[in-house]
């Protein structure tokens, strides 16, 4: 109806996207990330907001436009490398894989409203290889094979790139977090590349959506979401978009790694709910998950936040000295 459109448009105000992309870069910071030899079961990072990242070309040097499949042809079929000036180690530095946002209809690796360049370029600060890849959009289940393919080229090529391919963190923001989640958590894609669940080491996880049906338990907002986003990518047969749902796909005894779910602490679509509820379920299923809201950032301005990359290395930090 009418009434439900001009309440979403309200709800739905590009604005509170778009005025970090006003600000003066120059002043942001990009702080160290410090080891805490005590901080082995809960972090004791100070989670206040602290700024945006700031990372220059001298950090990482860039191959861009690598052709992972020729399943999908053309610039969706490609991925972008960010290797460290300063690697973490040597001569093979843990990878994070990054899916990038956009409602799973559009997006790039490339485009900084949707992430990828923030968090890639940042994990290359600290020491990691990072990867970017684009994939199919508007399709399911082509979007998440894509990136169970980029993963198989990354698991074939990164040690060219200093890259240890038997120690990846893959990550995803907004509808790249639930292509995230869904791939460790559903096998099946990954196990039809050949791949071995036991080289995904952790999972960061940034205001995805993880139960399709109803991401914001908000009966209006997630009609929208449905017509909006979800049914032009998954259809509406309902027993796809269960299959679908990170949330539904938690199973018993399985090698699944460490999961931090993180939510912008401003507006974030209303997905917090769910969000923490999916944390809770990996919780209670016996599996590592931890929950975070980022203070000072939205939907779309998370993905800078100095907070995320600190806290997600220091969760994967403290998950290898636990083991």
């Amino acid at each position: 109806t009418m009434t439900s459109w001009c309440r979403f448009r309200k709800w739905f105000n590009r604005d509170q996207y778009t005025e970090i992309w006003k600000e003066d870069d120059s002043s942001l910071e990009f702080p160290s990330l410090e080891e805490d030899e005590d901080s082995t079961n809960e972090s004791d990072l100070d989670l206040s907001f602290d700024g945006y990242v700031k990372v220059s070309e001298g950090d990482y040097h860039k191959h861009a436009d690598i052709r992972y499949t020729n399943v999908t042809t053309g610039f969706r079929g490609l991925l972008n490398v960010y290797v460290p000036t300063e690697p973490m180690e040597e001569p093979l530095s843990p990878v994070v894989f990054h899916i990038h946002g956009g409602g799973w209809k559009r997006g790039s690796k490339d485009l900084a409203f949707y992430g990828s360049p923030f968090i890639a370029s940042s994990f290359a600060k600290h020491g990691y290889v990072s990867v970017a890849p684009n994939y199919t959009l508007g399709n399911y289940p082509n979007n998440i094979m894509d990136c169970a393919r980029a993963i198989r080229w990354t698991i074939e090529n990164i040690e060219d790139y200093g890259g240890d391919p038997t120690r990846i963190y893959i990550s995803g923001h907004s509808a790249g977090a639930h292509l995230a989640t869904l791939l460790t958590l559903k096998i099946t894609y990954l196990e039809q590349e050949g791949i071995d669940l036991r080289i995904i080491k952790g999972v960061l996880a940034i205001s995805g959506v993880y139960d399709l049906q109803n991401p914001t338990r908000v009966g209006w907002r997630d009609n929208m979401y449905r017509y909006t986003y979800l049914y032009p990518s998954f259809g509406k047969n309902v027993d796809v978009i269960r299959e679908a749902s990170p949330l539904f796909n938690i199973q018993e005894n399985m090698n699944y790694p460490p999961i931090i779910v993180m939510n912008a602490d401003g507006f974030d679509l209303n997905l917090e709910k769910v969000s923490e509820l999916f944390s809770e379920a990996l919780l209670n299923s016996g599996y590592v998950s931890e929950y975070l809201e980022i203070k000072g950032t939205n939907h779309a301005t998370v993905t800078r936040s100095n907070i995320v990359i600190r806290s997600a290395i220091d969760f994967f930090n403290r998950q290898l000295s636990i083991k």
